[in-house]
C-alpha cells in the first residue's frame, strides 16, 4: 500500500473566512497549526451548511484587521512552500505576530519572534515588547537609545510615547557629560590625562565616590629611574601643556561603571514606571 509523502501530500480542504469585509479562501491545514482554530474545528456543526464551506456562509473573524490576516497567511504559505529563510519587513512581522500570538500558532510565533529580534529597531522593539509582554527586550533597547550618538527621530518618538521620550532624553543629557562616545581623546590608550592645575575643576560627576573613582595619580619619574617609552612628559587634556606628573582618567573603567548605573536606573523604570533619579 502506498504511503503519503510527509511534505508534499496536501489536504485540499479549503475554508472560507470573512475578515472585515474581505473574503479569504485558504487551506484548512494551515489553520490547524493554531490551537485556537484546531479547537474550533473539533466542535461538531449542525444544520445543512457547514460554516466556512461556502462564501455565503463564511467563518467570521471579528476584531481582526484584514491586513493583519493577509500578513499571517503570507508567512504561513511562504514557509510551507520554501525552506529558504524569509526576509520580512518590520510591519509584516508585527502584523503576522499579532495574530500568531492571539490564536496560539506556537511554531510560527517562535519563528516571528526571532525575526522581530533581528529586524526591529530599538524603538520598534520597545513598542513590540510592551504590546506582547516581552519584558527582557526593554532594558537593552532603552540602553541603546540612551547611548547612541543620534537622538530619537520623530517616528521613534511617536512609537515610544511621551513618557518614554522624556525619560530617554533626560538620561541622554546626563550621559553625554561622561560618555566617551561624545568626547574625543588624543591618547591612544583611551585615557585622559590632567595636570594638577586643571584636575580640580575639569571633571565632576556625582556618580563616582572615593572607592569607585576612575582617576589614578601618576607621580613624576624619580631621578635616575629608567624611562618607559620615549616620552617623559605628557600633554594635559585641558590646557595642552606638558606635565611630568598627572591625573589619569580611565575612560573604559568609567564607561563600565556608568553603563551599570544607567542599566539599573532603566530596570527601575521598566519594573515600576518610576522616573529614573
Amino acid at each position: 500500500m502506498a504511503t503519503r509523502h510527509s511534505t508534499f501530500y496536501f489536504d485540499e480542504t479549503l475554508v472560507v473566512l470573512k475578515v472585515e469585509n474581505v473574503l479569504f479562501k485558504v487551506h484548512k491545514y494551515h489553520l490547524l497549526q493554531s490551537e485556537t482554530f484546531s479547537d474550533m474545528f473539533k466542535v461538531p456543526q449542525t444544520g445543512d451548511t457547514v460554516e466556512g464551506a461556502t462564501p455565503e456562509n463564511p467563518i467570521v473573524l471579528n476584531g481582526v484587521a484584514a491586513a493583519d490576516f493577509e500578513a499571517l497567511l503570507t508567512v504561513l504559505y511562504a514557509r510551507r512552500c520554501s525552506n529558504v529563510q524569509l526576509t520580512l519587513a518590520s510591519p509584516m512581522i508585527v502584523s503576522a505576530f499579532r495574530l500568531a500570538h492571539m490564536w496560539n500558532f506556537s511554531d510560527l510565533r517562535a519563528y516571528l519572534l526571532a525575526q522581530a529580534e533581528e529586524t526591529l529597531s530599538d524603538a520598534e522593539k520597545i513598542d513590540f515588547a510592551k504590546k506582547f509582554g516581552i519584558q527582557n527586550w526593554l532594558v537593552p533597547a532603552y540602553l541603546n537609545l540612551c547611548r547612541r550618538s543620534a537622538p530619537p527621530t520623530t517616528d521613534e518618538a511617536t512609537k515610544l510615547g511621551l513618557d518614554d521620550v522624556l525619560m530617554v532624553f533626560r538620561l541622554r543629557e546626563q550621559y553625554r557629560a561622561w560618555d566617551p562616545i561624545w568626547s574625543s581623546s588624543s591618547n591612544p590608550d583611551g585615557a585622559e590625562k590632567f595636570c594638577d592645575r586643571c584636575f580640580g575643576f575639569s571633571y565632576h560627576s556625582a556618580s563616582f565616590g572615593a572607592t569607585s573613582s576612575p582617576f589614578t595619580f601618576a607621580p613624576p619619574p624619580q631621578p635616575g629611574a629608567p624611562s618607559i617609552g620615549s616620552a617623559s612628559t605628557h600633554k594635559c587634556s585641558v590646557c595642552n601643556k606638558d606635565t611630568r606628573s598627572y591625573f589619569r582618567r580611565n575612560l573604559l573603567a568609567e564607561l563600565n561603571n556608568t553603563d551599570q548605573s544607567l542599566e539599573k536606573r532603566l530596570e527601575k523604570w521598566v519594573e515600576g514606571g518610576c522616573e529614573p533619579e
